[in-house]
C-alpha cells in the first residue's frame, strides 16, 4: 500500500481485506485489487468490529441469524452466545469517531 497522502479521501474498510489476520480462523481475506489499485486513490482507515467488541483471533464462528430488520448476532455453534447489543454499541461509539470517513 502506499504512504498516507493527506489528499485522498479516507474510507473504511474491513481490515482483512488488507491483508490483517483477524478473522475467525485467524487469517484474512487479502484483496490485491485494493490492495494494490485503490490504494493509489484511497487512504483506508481499516476496520475489524469482531476484534473491535474483544472478540478473540481466531475464535468462535458467529452470524446474523432471524428478521433481516432486526437480526441477532450469535454463535454457530452456541447460539444462546448473542453478541448483538454489544456490536449495536460498538457501532453507535464507531459511528461518532468515524464521521471523517468519506465512504
Amino acid at each position: 500500500m502506499s504512504q498516507t497522502d493527506e489528499t485522498k479521501p479516507v474510507v473504511g474498510i474491513s481490515a482483512c481485506l488488507l491483508g490483517h489476520n483477524v478473522r475467525y480462523d485467524g487469517g484474512h481475506k487479502a484483496d490485491t485489487f485494493i490492495i494494490n489499485s485503490l490504494s493509489e486513490h484511497l487512504n483506508f482507515k481499516p476496520l475489524c468490529p469482531e476484534t473491535g467488541i474483544g472478540l478473540s483471533v481466531p475464535r468462535p464462528t458467529i452470524r446474523l441469524l432471524g428478521d433481516p430488520s432486526q437480526p441477532r448476532l450469535v454463535g454457530v455453534v452456541d447460539r444462546n452466545w448473542d453478541l448483538t447489543e454489544k456490536m449495536q454499541n460498538y457501532a453507535i461509539e464507531q459511528t461518532k469517531q468515524l464521521n471523517h470517513l468519506c465512504g
